[in-house]
């Protein structure tokens, strides 16, 4: 939010389902989302008849694991461990919103929860199988398995 109007940009979002818009005073609103998302799949209907799966289809590119929640004693502590291992091996590193780090063909963002004691991860890759790779890897450097209930 604080970076839309930074920026100065008319859209921002995040995975969780949040979204925001300038037209509405930088605010979280599901409702213009999916107005936006109506008004996009009425224009492609002038081309034909098409359902939202097919307009959307061109736009993934990755193979997401949703967001994953971990239970940990000490979250600065695994965050530390985390970003050293991958500083190491040259990930582009940000700290934007906890800690997200990109390399070759992968990415994941782990933060704090703001409601809740726990780590959130997204982590998206080129295939499922490259996502599942990565994903046992970094669960590994958490050290934890992921929070029941979530």
């Amino acid at each position: 939010k604080r970076l839309l109007k930074e920026k100065n940009a008319p859209f921002g979002g995040e995975l969780s389902g949040h979204y925001y818009f300038a037209e509405c005073f930088n605010t979280d609103s599901g409702l213009m989302g999916m107005i936006q998302i109506l008004n996009l799949w009425r224009k492609a209907q002038q081309a034909g008849p098409t359902t939202l799966s097919q307009l959307v289809e061109p736009l993934r590119k990755y193979s997401a694991t949703g967001e994953i929640n971990y239970r940990v004693d000490d979250v600065k502590h695994v965050l530390q461990n985390i970003e050293e291992h991958y500083q190491k091996q040259g990930a582009w590193l940000d700290h934007l919103d906890g800690l997200t780090v990109k390399l070759d063909n992968w990415w994941f963002n782990l933060r704090s929860s703001n409601t809740e004691p726990l780590l959130r991860l997204n982590l998206e890759a080129r295939s499922p199988e490259e996502r599942q790779e990565h994903l046992q890897e970094v669960q590994m450097l958490i050290g934890a398995e992921p929070a029941q209930g979530h």
